[in-house]
């Protein structure tokens, strides 16, 4: 059995779970509030950004920027 230092933050597991930047964005509004300093590293690594040492907050407007910006300009392929 895992102890709690091993287990995935089930708001980590739900963003990353989500495939495109709309979704991701509407799993951010949801989570937002749960989400360490770790799941915030953890989600911008998987987004490509530089982990920031910034407060939460400030990570996760950077985030949702990030993924807006990815929503406006990326179309999905066919």
């Amino acid at each position: 059995m895992a102890d709690s230092n091993t287990q995935v933050n089930p708001a980590l597991m739900a963003f990353l779970d989500a495939e495109e930047p709309a979704e991701q964005l509407e799993v951010l509004h949801k989570v937002h509030e749960q989400l360490d300093d770790r799941s915030l590293t953890s989600i911008e690594m998987s987004l490509g950004m530089e982990p920031q040492k910034d407060s939460a907050d400030a990570r996760i407007a950077r985030i949702r920027n990030t993924l807006s910006t990815r929503l406006k300009y990326e179309k999905k392929r066919y």
